[in-house]
């Protein structure tokens, strides 16, 4: 078969990631066009190593990077079409990440497939993924209508789109309801099956709505090839039953942060008819790099440990790497016992043991990079106290663990995001320790013992030291820990029926563990989430929104 006819099935699914890519029809369908020439001019320029369509990918990405990206208006902002508006809205959004989601979620490629299209390796590929999905999960909250007649996927959809913090404004089975219901809701957003309930089409219902609301559509659909035909404009956002949750998660939040140019934002959202509080925004369940998560579990709150599900960048050597070092450690602190190191050195010595005694994960890597920053601060003052073997073998030790945890994508990410931070005074992390204190003595229904030591030596960490990564590290895992309790209260109302909206603060009370509420109403707690609120609006921006939730349940 010629090379032609075996690319032009791909090509409907090429342009629709350069649409999601550019933001743009012409756009994408010109970086096609030259990603076609170049195989043309060039046949090995069309990797062999991998599937057809997936080489179709690695040529495109790398025609691509030499392709001009759509223009923004002056002034930064974008807002004359969706192009420049998706364009301008992802300007935060590292250019890898997006093509690293927009491959997988939209696409359907698996990570290893990912990986090569991108060239990188497997482990920074999911990192640009699970980065990219952090970022835009939380951008917008939106009115969604669903166009489905078979009512199991339509509650499927329904709790998808709520899970995302989303809300649902109705269900249409039919061509006619689906118009009505958009002409009522005015969404902001429609998901929509092509085949409905009598026998009407989901694509003339698109038309109908489109003719009176300007609003994205994503079709779900098992006839996709009704719509990439090429002889029509076709949908960006199509996804292909049975589907994939994950899929249609990622498609939503890329349709809400492509297309739409105003959102309602949490803040703007009215609160439910009779309710004491609305829903606390999504912010709240945005996961923020650090050195410690928390969640809640039957209303005590446990230290998060990603260990198994955590990829890890060459994972075997990482491990092997672990071991050495947790024997060293042992050594060290076995052969230091009753020297005049100091308690704050042999604190910190401790606590780096206690890390590497379990699996590498994201949060102990970070957690373990503090520890090894604090350690490499008091190098000066304990070479004046031990002899020169012991010193060298103390620094070779502190050097070798600093070369592991820049193996982490994810420290790197911290890093750099420490640096670009505003600076973090003395009153910021003396607010943010004296949180932490609070919290490490909670009795241990409330907080369980490993989370306790978990925030105890990240705090003594930056008791050491006053640069930026230690005092984000210390900013990161307070606002974790209050995001956990958020998270919790924020499915549990999420839960609530409208009909119970009256009485749900007792009910939700009861399921979350009052002791809880306690913890976000105490004056420390108030005082100090103030303090970081005010000096760091975009960290703690869930904190007003958390206060006001939580006096609402008692």
């Amino acid at each position: 078969m010629a090379l032609s006819k075996e690319i032009a099935p791909n090509l409907p699914f090429l342009r629709r990631y350069g649409r999601a890519l550019l933001g743009d029809d012409p756009s994408a369908v010109d970086l096609v066009s030259a990603m076609l020439e170049s195989i043309a001019s060039n046949p090995k320029a069309l990797p062999r190593g991998k599937k057809l369509r997936v080489g179709l990918f690695r040529a495109l990405h790398v025609e691509s990077l030499r392709f001009p990206a759509p223009d923004l208006p002056s002034g930064g902002s974008a807002t004359s079409n969706e192009g420049q508006i998706a364009y301008g809205r992802l300007a935060p959004l590292r250019p890898m990440a997006r093509r690293a989601l927009l491959l997988s979620a939209m696409e359907g490629l698996d990570l290893a497939e990912v990986a090569f299209v991108l060239d990188v390796p497997e482990a920074d590929a999911s990192e640009l993924i699970d980065e990219a999905l952090a970022q835009i999960h939380s951008q917008m909250i939106a009115r969604i209508l669903i166009v489905e007649d078979e009512p199991i996927i339509a509650m499927d959809l329904e709790t998808i789109v709520r899970d995302l913090g989303h809300d649902v404004v109705a269900v249409a089975t039919t061509r006619d309801e689906a118009l009505a219901f958009a002409r009522a809701h005015s969404p902001n957003l429609v998901l929509m099956d092509i085949q409905l309930a009598d026998d009407s089409s989901g694509i003339d219902a698109a038309e109908d709505i489109l003719a009176e609301l300007k609003v994205p559509i994503i079709f779900i659909t098992a006839f996709p090839e009704r719509l990439l035909t090429g002889r029509r404009p076709e949908p960006t956002y199509l996804i292909t039953k049975p589907f994939r949750r994950s899929t249609v998660k990622a498609a939503v939040t890329q349709a809400m942060f492509f297309e739409t140019s105003t959102v309602p934002t949490a803040e703007t959202l009215p609160a439910p008819p009779n309710s004491k509080a609305a829903l606390i925004p999504s912010d709240l369940t945005r996961p923020h790099l650090g050195p410690v998560d928390a969640r809640v579990v039957n209303g005590q709150l446990r230290l998060v440990d990603r260990t198994s599900a955590e990829p890890l960048p060459d994972s075997a050597s990482v491990e092997a790497a672990r071991q050495v070092h947790y024997r060293t450690v042992r050594r060290l602190c076995e052969n230091l016992e009753g020297s005049n190191v100091g308690p704050g050195f042999t604190a910190r010595l401790t606590a780096v043991r206690r890390v590497l005694s379990r699996k590498l994960s994201r949060e102990r890597s970070l957690q373990l990079a503090l520890e090894v920053r604090g350690l490499s601060a008091m190098m000066g003052a304990i070479s004046e106290r031990l002899d020169n073997v012991t010193v060298a073998d103390v620094a070779v030790f502190v050097d070798d663990l600093d070369e592991l945890i820049r193996q982490f994508p994810h420290y790197r990410q911290f890093v750099d995001e420490a640096l670009a931070f505003e600076p973090i005074g003395p009153e910021s992390r003396g607010a943010a320790a004296e949180l932490a204190i609070f919290l490490e003595t909670l009795p241990s229904e409330l907080v369980e013992p490993s989370l306790k030591q978990a925030i105890r030596d990240v705090r003594q960490s930056v008791e050491d030291q006053r640069d930026p990564v230690a005092g984000l590290g210390l900013l990161r895992t307070v606002g974790n820990v209050f995001r956990a309790i958020g998270r919790a209260f924020n499915r549990r109302l999420a839960g609530v029926s409208k009909k119970a909206a009256e009485e749900f603060d007792l009910r939700a009370g009861k399921a979350i563990g009052r002791g809880l509420v306690y913890v976000v109403l105490a004056p420390v707690v108030g005082l100090g989430l103030g303090a970081l609120y005010a000096a760091f609006p975009g960290e703690f921006a869930f904190f007003v929104h958390l206060l006001k939730v939580a006096r609402s349940l008692l």
